[in-house]
């Protein structure tokens, strides 16, 4: 039987719903559903999730930018139009590099490292030109609804979806010892699954250098 929203938020008697795998008809299946991919999400990180965004365009002055919709993990970072590269560091470490003129503005660059705070890329210096941003990420996919019944949890990996919904109906229903063996089923079963997308990497070349 596929898994889609529709089955999982689905009655008692439907097969294959949350309901019906903890035999609970008032089970808020929905926040269930919900919890359990946010749990997902905060683990999981496979090539389905990994992508470049290019949703930004840097401008001359700015430091920095919103993070893209459903962000999760940065990669990589380069601009375009100048073809440079920047490196990810610690917010305290890019805080400490900013430097200000007398009038308390940043002083432009071009920038040479970035880090994420305030949900935001923040770049030590601002920049010097206008060009588009390609951010190499993991994101989480669109949420499972009536409006999008399926994803690639749903298609690839039911198994962990299926657990999660099982850990938080667990915490739904109050009970701390089937969470607690429900969790840790995820977190070995995320733990092989991030393993076997590392494993789709085998046989790519790294280089220390860029260019």
């Amino acid at each position: 039987m596929t898994m889609t929203y529709g089955s999982l938020v689905g009655s008692k008697t439907t097969p294959g719903s949350i309901q019906a795998w903890v035999n609970y008809a008032r089970l808020d299946a929905d926040t269930v559903l919900a919890e359990a991919q946010a749990t997902i999400f905060q683990r999981l990180r496979v090539r389905e999730m990994r992508t470049l965004d290019a949703s930004i365009t840097v401008a001359p002055g700015g430091f920095q930018y919103p993070l893209p919709a459903s962000f999760l993990e940065a990669r990589a970072a380069r601009t375009v139009l100048d073809d440079l590269a920047y490196e990810l560091r610690s917010p305290a470490d890019v805080v400490a590099r900013r430097r200000f003129d007398a009038s308390g503005t940043l002083v432009a660059g071009p920038p040479l490292y970035y880090a994420i705070f305030d949900e935001m890329l923040q770049f030590e210096a601002s920049f010097t030109t206008a060009s588009p941003f390609l951010l190499l990420c993991f994101k989480s996919p669109t949420p499972l609804s009536s409006q999008n019944p399926s994803n690639f949890l749903t298609g690839r990996f039911p198994h962990l979806v299926r657990t999660a919904c099982l850990a938080q109906a667990a915490d739904f229903l109050r009970n701390d010892a089937d969470y607690a063996k429900q969790m840790q089923k995820l977190e070995l079963l995320i733990e092989a699954t991030n393993a076997e997308s590392d494993l789709g990497m085998g046989a790519a070349t790294f280089s220390t250098t860029v260019g």
